[in-house]
């Protein structure tokens, strides 16, 4: 991966991050709206409710108020009806006694009883009218409040649909955020491993191979086998190099057969250890290696 990708693949991660972000600061000021709605809404319900129950105690008393007028008038009536009836009674006895005054006497009475019975059959119709027209304004303001009470609780349910839509649309987000982390987040481990790898490419262009021989040579005295020297890289590779070698040298008795051996016997990005040796009846006086190590 190229510095170029790399910064490409960062500039997309992080306007991702801030999209994000631009979401979750919406859901958040959603739900504070959502809050301050339902605290208004059971304001509204508590302050409607009051007054609904205010309206009505008012109508209970006018009702029993006009009830108690009713039961007065009703009463009167009786006995202004038990008073004719009694009127009529002793007028009877006074023709029987005197016919002429008698007359004229019952007649005043009952002029003024049916009088006085048509004030109050008058007055009892006027308030009977009036409690009607009190009832009937009373029921259109109830009718009205009603309505209103009616369409806000249709804005309650409106508002609580889009609630439950925000917070269903809310849990979609979430998801897809989640899943948007874990994708960024094996992006990361990935831009990682693509970064290391290409640290490592970089790394091992830079170093270069080493190379050299190594290995006894000497007639009298001869040297000492199996012999065995430690070489050191200059500089040190970062990781453990490549290693081949092979036998530039030798220099052995004629009397005996030739057998030499050599093999590295250890091996680091630092050092490697090697060894030379002879054996059965050969007569080894010097063997020399060639020997190149070259990054991985």
């Amino acid at each position: 991966m190229t510095d170029e990708m790399y910064h490409s693949l960062s500039s997309k991660i992080d306007t991702m991050n801030f999209e994000m972000a631009l979401i979750r600061k919406e859901q958040l000021q959603t739900k504070q709206e959502l809050r301050e709605a339902k605290d208004e809404i059971a304001k509204l319900r508590g302050l409607q409710v009051d007054t609904i129950n205010l309206e009505l105690a008012e109508v209970r008393h006018e009702q029993g108020q006009t009830k108690q007028d009713l039961i007065q008038a009703k009463t009167e009536i009786k006995t202004i009806r038990e008073h004719q009836n009694f009127d009529e009674s002793d007028t009877k006895a006074a023709d029987d006694l005197t016919d002429a005054q008698g007359d004229a006497s019952t007649s005043s009475v009952i002029n003024s009883i049916q009088k006085e019975f048509q004030n109050e059959k008058a007055q009892t119709k006027n308030v009977l009218d009036q409690m009607k027209t009190d009832v009937a304004l009373i029921r259109s303001d109830l009718n009205t409040v009603m309505a209103t009470v009616k369409n806000d609780i249709k804005k309650v349910n409106d508002t609580l649909a889009r609630a439950e839509s925000i917070h269903a649309s809310y849990n979609s987000l979430s998801a897809a955020q989640r899943h948007t982390d874990d994708t960024m987040s094996l992006l990361e481990k990935g831009v990682q491993s693509l970064k290391l790898s290409v640290s490592g490419i970089n790394a091992s262009l830079e170093e270069k191979c080493q190379s050299g021989e190594f290995g006894p040579n000497n007639f009298r005295p001869r040297p000492t086998f199996p012999w065995l020297i430690t070489i050191h890289f200059q500089p040190a590779f970062r990781r453990t190099p490549a290693i081949v070698y092979g036998l530039r040298f030798l220099d052995v008795s004629n009397e005996a057969n030739v057998r030499v051996r050599g093999e590295i016997m250890e091996l680091t990005n630092t050092y490697f250890k090697f060894k030379i040796d002879e054996w059965d009846n050969t007569v080894l006086y010097g063997a020399k290696f060639s020997w190149m190590a070259c990054p991985k």
